[in-house]
């Protein structure tokens, strides 16, 4: 397996204000990821069941989870 470089990645990680998300950015910042690329969409700010919204969020991101 490929390890994927992911210190110059932006990374969108859906849900990672709740535990499983905050689980994830733990494991990615462990893979080297910088947390400063690291965009975590709020509920609040940006409603992903709306698919404008959802364009908006991935645009210019590397990596989504």
């Amino acid at each position: 397996m490929t390890n994927l470089d992911l210190s110059t990645k932006r990374i969108l990680v859906t849900g990672g204000a709740g535990f499983l998300g905050q689980q994830v950015i733990s494991q990615l910042q462990a893979q080297g990821a910088n947390p400063d690329l690291i965009t975590v969409p709020r509920s609040a700010d940006c409603d992903l069941r709306v698919l404008e919204n959802c364009h908006k969020a991935v645009h210019n991101q590397d990596v989504i989870v």
